[in-house]
């Protein structure tokens, strides 16, 4: 079955972690989780949705009161799509959280098209999109696979969800993961692995050697600084 703008099936959605109510694709809720999550490390709160996923019946709503000027038309928008946020409660362009945006939410697989920006033809501080091919949080969700194979069978280093959320289960494990190849304990491959990851999030570019030394341990201190969020 085609996948047609604002008729996306439910099969293809997900509700965001931190505001259930709204859904965008399966992918690009993940990843959003992920960005709000670090986003209330640094701010205390969660980003606020004003508006996510949009049916085709919604967006022509919208498109009858405002017109081009504020709406894009029914069929063309990326909210139409599952891959595009309203973000409430930022105070306009140029404030802090609206910048840590711009400087972190690439991160994560969230940009500001040029168009929505400050100069663009349409500035909308509060509008951003989902592309997926910038989205590092992917690799959190592999860590997470590596950490649920590693540690003795009965007590593994991580046995929570594989959902791109770094919060304190993922790095109870880590750390455990690590300690056992400081000591020599744990195996070559996942000590490859870990470099895998590393290189793939773009926090390290050394030899996949399995020798996790100090170019290994501070590429993985950035990632973790980027993804961790405390809870």
């Amino acid at each position: 079955m085609a996948v047609v703008n604002g008729k996306l099936s439910p099969s293809l959605l997900a509700p965001i972690r931190f505001a259930r109510s709204f859904k965008l694709r399966s992918s690009a809720a993940r990843a959003f989780s992920a960005l709000g999550y670090k986003y209330r490390q640094e701010f205390g709160r969660f980003p606020q949705i004003n508006s996510a996923y949009r049916t085709l019946a919604a967006q022509w709503v919208l498109w009858r009161l405002y017109g081009a000027a504020r709406a894009a038309v029914p069929g063309y928008s990326n909210h139409g799509w599952g891959l595009a946020v309203d973000i409430g409660a930022l105070g306009g362009f140029g404030t802090d959280a609206y910048e840590w945006l711009m400087t972190k939410g690439h991160h994560f697989g969230w940009w500001q098209p040029p168009l929505f920006r400050v100069n663009g033809r349409k500035p909308e501080a509060w509008h951003w999109e989902y592309r997926a091919s910038k989205d590092k949080s992917r690799q959190v969700e592999a860590l997470q696979r590596l950490l649920r194979k590693t540690g003795p069978k009965a007590n593994r280093d991580y046995t929570g969800p594989v959902d791109r959320l770094w919060g304190d289960g993922v790095e109870r494990g880590l750390w455990q993961l690590v300690r056992r190849i400081r000591a020599g304990r744990a195996t070559v491959k996942a000590a490859k692995q870990l470099q895998r990851i590393l290189r793939a999030a773009g926090t390290y570019s050394g030899a996949i050697d399995g020798k996790f030394l100090a170019k290994s341990e501070h590429g993985l201190r950035l990632f973790r600084n980027r993804y961790y969020y405390g809870g």
